[in-house]
């Protein structure tokens, strides 16, 4: 069971480690003064690695690290140096969890000295087994570092190590059972460091060949999990998912929390990166699941491990636990106090500024709502004043008795209606930026069917548009230039013909826009229009489409005028 420990901690995710840090402890190094002032010497060496053990296993890393000093040096005294040796490899992966959780290289190192120590002793008394654990810890922590601290030497040497310790089980014959935990490290050092996944797979089906023989389900369900994550790596995802599903399915058999957390998270792993969202999905919820079991567990678990090392305690040492109990309570009762007053002042802060933003939400919703009516009496004030300029320009109109003169004032004065009815829109409606493209197209066309004194039961008009809404400043231009090439038409181009005809189409598409005006007409030379660039119609048309960017295009066929624009959005 405790080398079932040492091997499946070093696979532990992140936040089952984290966990180690549940209660305080000493920071590195920790004297062996304040250890004896802490606990008592008297108690057998056996007993005192016995604690230093369940305090591993229980996760309380400060216990576990003075009872493993203390155990070392009763063993020394006693000259019982396996023993000695033993704890000391329990230090160094002690020490190994707290250079992972912390990140400190100072817990790591001091690690690395432990399982060194244990293999000197183990090396002198010619113990194989416990020199090959010392050497395997040595590459686990080396590794951990070179994780951290990603510099080749560590790598290398946590490989060194482990081909080290294989060569003393080769040479011996003994301390076999560390073979396939071997292979399993070795295999990690390929797939990380050496990205050579043929060489990391083939220590993985060594190990996995030894743990079958043996039907070791938890060595297996380690296994299975690295050649998935392997095989993830090399892009083969069958078979990543093939092992994902070996490595859920040895959890599901060994019914171990940790395990199944694992296997479900590499499983999730490899079906995402097969793009099987469904079955991905699935196990991430079973993973979330005992996640959050298991962290329920957790502490409950150290609930009941405080009430049990306080009941020890207090029967090893009654005086000494009360005054400790008594500091413990003064300590909590003072976080407690802190605690609370910090709480008050951030659920005050909170509030604070909860009002403050309601407060501002308020008063950004009433300065939008007056900026709205502010631009409808804007639009609708620009819409007067061009109406009063159009009436001017009728009167003017009418003062003359030169028809051309005439002409130009009435064509002025559609020029400003067509721009007065876009500002006529705007405050009509609640889009202050933005009209209606069609409506505003057909009321335009409209507009001058009747001016020009045409009857609309008579007049074929069809305007059709992709899209609803455009920016005025793009409507006001395009809506200008239809004005001017229907004023044309009008004109010249429905005369003598029964029932005139005009189609307008408007598409938006992704980076243009596209106005198409096409009438019914009697066959004129398109030179025509293309030399009349005197006529202030046309220097308008012109103008504009320089403004927007637009490609103009001019179509005459025998009964039909076309006239398209190609607008980019981007202008």
């Amino acid at each position: 069971m405790i080398e079932g420990l040492r091997y499946g901690c070093f696979f532990w995710p992140l936040w089952l480690q984290a966990a180690f840090l549940h209660f305080s402890f000493q920071p590195y190094p920790i004297s062996n003064k304040a250890l004896k002032d802490t606990f008592a010497f008297h108690l057998p060496a056996d007993s005192l690695l016995a604690r230093c053990i369940e305090a591993f296993e229980k996760r309380d890393l400060n216990q576990a690290t003075s009872f493993g000093i203390q155990a070392a040096e009763a063993f020394h005294r006693q000259k019982k140096y396996a023993s000695e040796a033993l704890a000391y490899s329990y230090l160094g992966e002690i020490c190994k969890q707290l250079g992972t959780i912390d990140r400190t290289l100072a817990y790591s190192w001091q690690g690395i000295d432990y399982a060194r120590k244990a293999a000197a002793i183990c090396q002198q008394i010619h113990d194989t087994a416990g020199w090959v654990d010392a050497l395997n810890v040595q590459g686990i922590i080396f590794r951990d570092i070179g994780q951290v601290h990603p510099y080749e030497k560590y790598y290398d040497s946590a490989r060194s190590c482990y081909l080290k310790a294989m060569k003393l089980i080769q040479l011996s014959g003994k301390a076999t059972k560390y073979i396939p935990k071997l292979y399993n490290n070795l295999s990690q050092i390929a797939t990380e460091y050496d990205h050579n996944y043929a060489k990391a797979l083939e220590y993985l089906s060594k190990a996995i060949a030894i743990n079958e023989k043996n039907h070791n389900l938890i060595s297996l369900s380690y296994n299975y999990g690295n050649v998935a994550y392997v095989y993830q790596q090399m892009g083969n995802l069958q078979k990543s998912i093939a092992y994902a599903r070996k490595t859920v399915a040895a959890a599901q058999s060994l019914r171990m929390p940790d395990r199944l957390l694992n296997a479900y998270e590499q499983a999730y792993e490899s079906f995402k990166a097969a793009r099987q969202f469904d079955s991905a999905l699935y196990y991430y919820e079973l993973y979330n699941t005992i996640n959050d079991s298991m962290a329920n567990v957790e502490k409950t678990q150290q609930i009941a491990d405080m009430q049990t090392k306080y009941q020890t305690l207090q029967k090893e040492s009654t005086i000494q636990q009360l005054n400790i109990q008594n500091q413990a309570k003064t300590r909590q009762i003072s976080l407690l106090a802190g605690t609370l007053l910090l709480m008050g002042l951030l659920l005050g802060t909170v509030i604070w500024q909860y009002l403050k933003t309601e407060k501002q939400k308020k008063l950004i919703a009433l300065q939008s709502e007056q900026l709205k009516t502010m631009m409808k009496e804007l639009h609708h004030r620009v819409k007067n004043n061009l109406q009063i300029v159009s009436s001017l320009l009728s009167l003017q109109g009418y003062k003359t008795s030169d028809e051309p003169t005439r002409q130009a004032f009435r064509e002025s004065q559609q020029r400003v209606w067509a721009m007065s009815l876009i500002h006529q829109r705007l405050y009509q409606t609640d889009q202050l930026t933005t009209i209606h493209i069609q409506d505003y197209l057909s009321e335009l066309a409209q507009s001058l069917i009747i001016a020009f004194g045409y009857d609309p039961d008579t007049f074929d008009l069809q305007v059709t548009s992709n899209c609803q809404w455009l920016d005025v400043e793009k409507a006001l231009p395009l809506g200008l230039m239809a004005n001017e090439i229907l004023t044309n038409a009008f004109k010249y181009a429905f005369m003598d013909l029964p029932q005139p005809a005009l189609h307008i189409n408007f598409e938006e598409h992704k980076d243009h826009m596209h106005l198409t005006i096409r009438y019914s007409s009697q066959t004129w030379d398109k030179n025509r229009w293309l030399s009349n660039n005197q006529s202030f119609g046309h220097q308008l048309v012109a103008t504009l489409c320089k403004q927007l960017r637009a490609r103009q295009e001019l179509d005459i066929q025998q009964h039909a005028t076309t006239f398209s624009f190609s607008i980019p959005k981007s202008a």
